[in-house]
C-alpha cells in the first residue's frame, strides 16, 4: 500500500469511529507550477514551424510528479488533518467544526497560490469514499464497489489472455483475501506456456472461489501502532508468504497478507536461507508500519531464533549478512512455532509459476480494426454508421469523446479538414468527374466491366472483400491525400496505405508513392540512407534561385589549343540558367577556385535556359562558406557508382 495509507490509518484509528472525510482533486495541477525562465528552454517544442517555450509545467515531464508533490507537501503537509498523495488530497477530522476550519485553510491557500480544484471530483463530509483504488472508512480499508462489481461480472476465461486479465484485476485486491494465493494457485499454473490451456473443474472451482472471497471480503482493519503486532512468516520450495496480525483483546485480527515468488538464485537456496528471505521480504513489504514499532516474529524454522545470538559471523554468507544488517533497524523478537500450529496456517506459502514473456499467437483483428474505424468515423460518417455496430460505435465515442460532433454529421458522406460533403454535393462532384461518371453510366447499362462497382443512393462505391469502399473522385483525391499526409504527421507510403483501405482512389498506390517522394518536408527532415555520390538523386523542388545547383565536370580526353582539357558546367535548377568554364586540370583546389569564379560572377545575372542536356549531380559540402551567398558544394573524386560517364572523371 502507499505510504499515505499509514498516516491515514493512524488518523482514522484515533477518531474511534467518528470522523468527517473530504476528498479533493486538483484541476490541471501541473499548470499551477511556474517554470523558471532559465529552465523554460528545456520544455520547448515546435508546432507548425513555430517554436514555443512553456512557462508552466507540462504534462509528461519526467520531473513533473516529483515537483508537484514537493510543492503540495510544502503547502499542506504541516497540517495534521491533510494528507497529500500526488494530485489527490484527503481531509480527515474528528469534529465538524475542525473539519470546516481545515477546509477554510485549504481554500485560502488555493486562492493565494492560484491552485484550482476539480468540482466533479470533490466529495465533502463523507463517512466513506474511494481513495487510490480503495474504499476507506473509520473501520478499515476494503475493495471498492467498482472493483467488486467488475470481479462479479468477469466472464469465465476462455484463453490465456482473458485469464491474465482476470488475474490482474484479482491481484490488485488479493491483499484483502486470506489464503488468496492458495486459492488462485491452479489459475497461476494455467498461465504457463509449458502446459496446454485446458479449463477443468479445478480451475472453475478456483475461479468461483476467488470471486466469492473477493466479493464478500470485509477488508482489513486500520493499523493501530498502540496495539501489539505479530508477524507470521513461512516458506515453501517455490514461494514465501506471511500474515500481519494485531491483537484485539484476546484475538488476533489480520491486518495484511504478503506473498512473493522465488526465482533465480533465491529459488536454489537452502531452506534456512529461504526462511530468512521470507522474513526480509515480509518485513520490507510492511516497512512503513513496522519502523519504530515492537513486534513478534513467528517462524517455523527454529534455527532463526539463534540468528541474532550467533557469534561466529564467518558462517554467514554475504546475502545473510546483508539481511542481518537490514533487520537490525527493527525491534522484534523471534518466536518459534511448529509447522502444524494454527497461527501458521494463514501464511500464504504456495508456489507461483513465473509468467512468461513469449508472444502469444492470438487473434488481434478486432483491436487492429479500431484505428480504421476511427478513420472512417472522422472522414466518412455515414459509411461508419452503416458498417459499424452500435457497441463498437459507443466504445469509440467513449474513447475519443466526439460523439456529439459525429452524431450531428451522420448524413455527411465525406469530409476532411474544414470541408464537408453532403450526399447531394458528393454525388454532384462524382457526376462531374469523367471517370466516375463513365462508370455510373456503364452501371446503368449493366456492363460486365464495371461489375465491381455499385451505386448506392446515387453514390458510387467499389465492392471489396470487407465491404464496399467509397470512390473518391479525381477532383478531390490529390487535395485529400495532401491533407491526410500533413495532418497525420507526414507518414510514409506503407503507413498511408492502410489509412485509405475503406475508400477507393484510382491508381492510389502510384499517387501515394509519388506524393510521398515529392513531399518537401519529408525530404528535408526525414533521415535518408547514405549513398555514393554517383547515385545521388535529384530533388523535386527548388524554392529560390541557386537553392539547388547542378555541377558537372566533363573530360574531353585531350587538351585544346589553350591547354584546357576539362569543362566545369554550372546549372541552376530553379531558373535553368547555365554557365561553364574551361580548366586545365581537375585537382581539388583548382576545381574549387573555378567553381567560386562561376558562382560569384553569375550572382547578379540570371538567364532562363530550357535546353539542358548535361547529366549532373547535386553538390552538398560545407567545405567553403561565405556570408554573402548560401550554396552547396561537393568536390567529387574518382569514387563513383559507374566507371563509364561517371561524374568527376
Amino acid at each position: 500500500m502507499p505510504e499515505a495509507f499509514v498516516q491515514i490509518s493512524n488518523k482514522l484509528v484515533r477518531s474511534k469511529g467518528k470522523c468527517f472525510l473530504t476528498a479533493l482533486d486538483w484541476f490541471r495541477g501541473y499548470w499551477a507550477l511556474q517554470v523558471d525562465e532559465q529552465d523554460s528552454k528545456k520544455l520547448a517544442f515546435s508546432v507548425n514551424n513555430r517554436h514555443y517555450a512553456a512557462t508552466r509545467m507540462l504534462y509528461g515531464t519526467s520531473t513533473g510528479p516529483a515537483a508537484f508533490s514537493l510543492v503540495m507537501s510544502e503547502l499542506f503537509s504541516d497540517h495534521p488533518s491533510i494528507f497529500i498523495y500526488l494530485d489527490d488530497c484527503l481531509v480527515i477530522d474528528i469534529t465538524f467544526e475542525e473539519h470546516m476550519k481545515t477546509l477554510e485553510f485549504i481554500f485560502k491557500t488555493c486562492l493565494e497560490y492560484g491552485i484550482l480544484m476539480s468540482s466533479k471530483k470533490v466529495k465533502f463530509c463523507r463517512a466513506e469514499f474511494d481513495f487510490l483504488g480503495h474504499k476507506i472508512n473509520s473501520s478499515g480499508i476494503s475493495a471498492t464497489n467498482k472493483h467488486i462489481q467488475a470481479i462479479k461480472d468477469s466472464p469465465t476465461p476462455k484463453d490465456r489472455k482473458s485469464l491474465k486479465q482476470f488475474l490482474g484485476l484479482a491481484n490488485f485486491n488479493i491483499k484483502f483475501v486470506k489464503n488468496g494465493s492458495q486459492i488462485m494457485s491452479p489459475l497461476y499454473k494455467l498461465t504457463s506456456q509449458k502446459i496446454p490451456f485446458e479449463w477443468t473443474e479445478v480451475h472453475q472451482s478456483a475461479f468461483e472461489e476467488i470471486v466469492t472471497q473477493l466479493a464478500t471480503s470485509p477488508g482489513i482493519a486500520h493499523f493501530d501502532k498502540e496495539k501489539p503486532v505479530t508477524f507470521v512468516t513461512d516458506a515453501s520450495d517455490h514461494a514465501v508468504g506471511g500474515t500481519l496480525y494485531q491483537a484485539d483483546e484476546d484475538d488476533l485480527v489480520p491486518f495484511g497478507y504478503f506473498f512473493h515468488e522465488l526465482t533465480g538464485p533465491d529459488f536454489r537456496r537452502s531452506m534456512r536461507q529461504k526462511e530468512l528471505l521470507t522474513v526480509a521480504y515480509a518485513v520490507k513489504s510492511f516497512e512503513y508500519y513496522l519502523i519504530g514499532a515492537e513486534f513478534d516474529l513467528v517462524v517455523e524454522h527454529k534455527s532463526l531464533i539463534y540468528l541474532i545470538k550467533e557469534k561466529r559471523r564467518k558462517e554467514l554468507d554475504c546475502i545473510i549478512t546483508n539481511i542481518y544488517h537490514y533487520l537490525l533497524k527493527f525491534n522484534f523478537n523471534i518466536l518459534h512455532r511448529p509447522g502444524d500450529s494454527p497461527i501458521l496456517a494463514s501464511s500464504d506459502c504456495l508456489s507461483r509459476l513465473p509468467r512468461k514473456t513469449q508472444k502469444e499467437l492470438e487473434d488481434e483483428c478486432e483491436y487492429e480494426e479500431i484505428p480504421n474505424k476511427v478513420f472512417s468515423m472522422m472522414h466518412m460518417p455515414s459509411y461508419f454508421k452503416e458498417t459499424t455496430s452500435q457497441n463498437i460505435r459507443d466504445l469509440i465515442y467513449g474513447c475519443i469523446g466526439t460523439k456529439e460532433k459525429v452524431e450531428n454529421s451522420k448524413t455527411d458522406v465525406f469530409r476532411f479538414g474544414s470541408k464537408t460533403f453532403s450526399t447531394e454535393l458528393f454525388r454532384e462532384i462524382q457526376t462531374r468527374c469523367g471517370r466516375t461518371n463513365n462508370i455510373m453510366r456503364k452501371l446503368e447499362m449493366k456492363a460486365n466491366r464495371v461489375s465491381k462497382f455499385i451505386n448506392v443512393h446515387g453514390i458510387l462505391y467499389k465492392k471489396g472483400r470487407q465491404g464496399r469502399r467509397l470512390v473518391i473522385p479525381e477532383a478531390l483525391d490529390a487535395e485529400f491525400l495532401s491533407y491526410l499526409h500533413s495532418s497525420m504527421g507526414h507518414p510514409g507510403y506503407h503507413q498511408m496505405v492502410p489509412m485509405i483501405k475503406d475508400m477507393y482512389i484510382h491508381r492510389a498506390g502510384t499517387k501515394l508513392r509519388e506524393f510521398v517522394t515529392r513531399c518537401e518536408i519529408c525530404i528535408r527532415t526525414k533521415p535518408h540512407k547514405m549513398i555514393r555520390p554517383g547515385a545521388v538523386k535529384n530533388k523535386y523542388f527548388e524554392s529560390v534561385p541557386f537553392s539547388k545547383t547542378h555541377i558537372d565536370l566533363i573530360d574531353f580526353s585531350r587538351k585544346d589549343f589553350e591547354g584546357n582539357r576539362y569543362f566545369l558546367s554550372f546549372v541552376d535548377s530553379f531558373t535553368g540558367y547555365c554557365d561553364g568554364i574551361a580548366i586545365s586540370n581537375k585537382t581539388d583546389g583548382f576545381v574549387a577556385k573555378s567553381l567560386l569564379t562561376l558562382i560569384f560572377r553569375n550572382k547578379e545575372r540570371i538567364k532562363v535556359s530550357t535546353r539542358i542536356s548535361w547529366t549532373c549531380c547535386a553538390l552538398s559540402s560545407p567545405a567553403i562558406q561565405y556570408p554573402t551567398l548560401h550554396y552547396f558544394c561537393l568536390l567529387l573524386k574518382k569514387q563513383c557508382s559507374s566507371r563509364k560517364n561517371a561524374p568527376g572523371d
